[in-house]
């Protein structure tokens, strides 16, 4: 083994600069050499960690989308906006193939998407259920309501054509039903 090499000198120390307390220049307007007790320490400390700890963290910043996917936010929306369900659907699909992390905007597109055809979805079975019953009242307003909800879309179309029909019906037995009352007969 090699003979080590003389340790270098060391510079002769220097006097320690006094050690600045941040905590006690934050919360007092006296000279930093001023003597503090330990309870007015442990406040100021106990103040600064509750003002960092009040602080909201911050939000993670999201990377911005693709711009087909960004198209295709944009086209559910407005498919929505003109209350075409079926549009909105295929976009809605394109979106949830694309693979991309589901973003809360997508999610509420999504969730408004699902709550617009349930209604119409609903409101098309109601109609249905109502013609069966022979209520004409309800049939009808069932069925406005399905073609409201999403006018393109070819069951609700098909529903309001057969609400019609029982409206027809019932229209038709109520006048044949009173043509056959006889006339009421007039004093003369």
């Amino acid at each position: 083994m090699p003979p080590r090499a003389p340790a270098a000198a060391k510079p002769a120390a220097q006097p320690a600069e006094p050690a600045r307390n941040t905590a006690s220049t934050l919360t007092s307007n006296a000279p930093a050499a001023a003597p503090q007790s330990a309870a007015v320490k442990d406040k100021a400390v106990a103040a600064t960690t509750v003002a960092s700890a009040e602080k909201p963290p911050a939000a993670p910043v999201q990377e911005p989308l693709p711009p087909s996917v960004a198209r295709n936010i944009i086209a559910v929306q407005q498919s929505l906006a003109s209350r075409d369900l079926s549009a909105a659907r295929r976009h809605m699909r394109d979106l949830l193939y694309a693979n991309q992390p589901r973003s809360p905007e997508i999610q509420q597109l999504a969730a408004e998407l699902s709550r617009q055809e349930r209604a119409r979805d609903s409101a098309i079975a109601n109609a249905r259920s109502c013609s069966a019953n022979k209520e004409p009242a309800c049939a009808m307003r069932n069925a406005r309501r399905a073609v409201s909800l999403d006018p393109r879309n070819a069951q609700a179309q098909a529903a309001l054509r057969h609400a019609l029909v029982v409206q027809n019906e019932a229209n038709t037995e109520y006048f044949e039903q009173a043509s056959v009352v006889p006339r009421p007969v007039s004093p003369r």
